[in-house]
């Protein structure tokens, strides 16, 4: 038996291997499992920012947790973090998990329950439910590859990282923690939406 994985990364693989199998069925464990994926990384995000959060909702309350990640960090830019090491210049990305995406994810829930009617095959509703469940994924799979948990909140020349170590982030770990100096860059990208597909359904 293999280990079903709880994590953002672990839904989010499991949504595409049932959408890749490409049969009816399998759409609704894809739109399970990009729920589940939606709802773990705005917990892992609410878990990094908890000195900020006034409460920590439930994971499956997805739009408390969507309101709550509002608050402490508003706006739906990247934040680009370069941080220069004596092994050069990393960089780290918050990604966040835009109203958009939480909101489809809340929709997801649409096809969770028995359905209410039979539909043939070559029904269009299949066709579209299938673009749409994909778009989601497009757009998990580029949340869920940020490096960082939270945004990095510079203040007075102080500031902390929560770091997702993943991506062969090990290597600069002795480099980054409590009480070393070092050179941080802080940028922003605005219109990276404008690259991924529309959540519309």
């Amino acid at each position: 038996m293999t280990l079903y994985r709880v994590s953002a990364e672990g839904y989010l693989a499991r949504a595409q291997t049932q959408l890749a199998l490409g049969s009816s069925e399998a759409l609704f464990y894809a739109a399970f499992e990009l729920r589940a994926c939606i709802e773990a990384r705005q917990d892992q995000y609410l878990d990094a920012q908890r000195a900020y959060a006034r409460g920590i909702p439930r994971s499956w309350k997805i739009g408390n947790q969507r309101r709550e990640l509002s608050r402490i960090f508003e706006g739906q830019k990247i934040q680009l973090i370069r941080i220069r090491l004596s092994s050069g210049l990393e960089t780290f990305r918050y990604i966040p998990v835009v109203p958009g995406l939480s909101k489809a994810a809340e929709q997801l829930g649409d096809v969770l329950h028995a359905q209410e009617k039979f539909r043939e095959k070559d029904d269009p509703w299949w066709l579209t439910l299938r673009e749409w469940i994909s778009r989601i994924a497009v757009h998990a799979e580029y949340c869920c590859a940020g490096e960082l948990l939270c945004p990095c909140l510079v203040r007075a020349g102080m500031g902390s990282l929560a770091v997702d170590l993943k991506n062969n982030l090990m290597s600069v770990l002795p480099e980054i923690r409590p009480g070393k100096t070092f050179e941080i860059q802080v940028d922003y990208k605005d219109d990276w939406l404008d690259e991924l597909p529309s959540l519309d359904r």
